[in-house]
Order: C-alpha cells, then structure tokens, then sequence
C-alpha cells in the first residue's frame, strides 16, 4: 500500500506543477498583452494631444505675424511717421506726439 500512496503524490505534484506553469504562462500573456495595448494606447494618445497642442501653437503664431503685419500697414501709413521720414527736422516732433498717444493707448488705430 505504501507503493501505490508514493506514486499518487507524485502525479499530484506533476499535475499541480502543470496547472501551476499553465496559470503563470496565462497571466505572463495577459500581461504582456495589456502592456502593449497600453503602450500603444497611450503613445497614440500622446501623439494626438501633441498635433493637437502644435496646430494651436501654430494658429496663435499665424495670427501674431497677421497683427505685426497689420501694425507695420498701419505704421505705414501713419503721417505722423510719413512726415518725420520726408522732414527729418521736424522728426522730434511728430516721433514723440506718436510715442505719446501709442504709450497711452496701446494701439495704432487711435493715433
């Protein structure tokens, strides 16, 4: 009776070794599998959320370079800088009202 209990353990182990293997091999796959997906996940997120953050960068650019185009149109066309180009003696004059009214008023448009 000895004899038969010895090789009934041993089956047992085998078999708990074998379901054990089977549950560690099945949850490295599950994990494997989820890290991936996440990886992935979040790479593309990232990815997105960069383009996303670049366009608006870009946007906010685009529109700062129209402004400065437009002041510089304005400039342009402002007598107060025509004249102090055509009469450089009078350049003290004209320069400093526009300093004046642009350091009070912050824009152009009221010059």
């Amino acid at each position: 009776m000895a004899e038969l209990i010895i090789p009934r353990k041993k089956l047992q182990h085998r078999i708990l070794q074998s379901f054990i293997s089977l549950v560690v091999g099945i949850m490295a796959v599950v994990f494997i599998t989820v890290t991936y997906i996440l990886v992935t996940e979040l790479r593309s997120n990232i990815t997105s959320t960069l383009t996303t953050q670049s366009n608006h960068t870009v946007q906010i650019i685009a529109q700062r370079v129209h402004y400065l185009n437009q002041s510089v149109s304005i400039f342009s066309r402002n007598h107060f800088i025509i004249n102090s180009l055509v009469h450089p003696q009078g350049r003290e004059d004209y320069l400093s009202k526009m300093l004046n009214y642009f350091g009070k008023r912050e824009s152009i448009y009221s010059i």
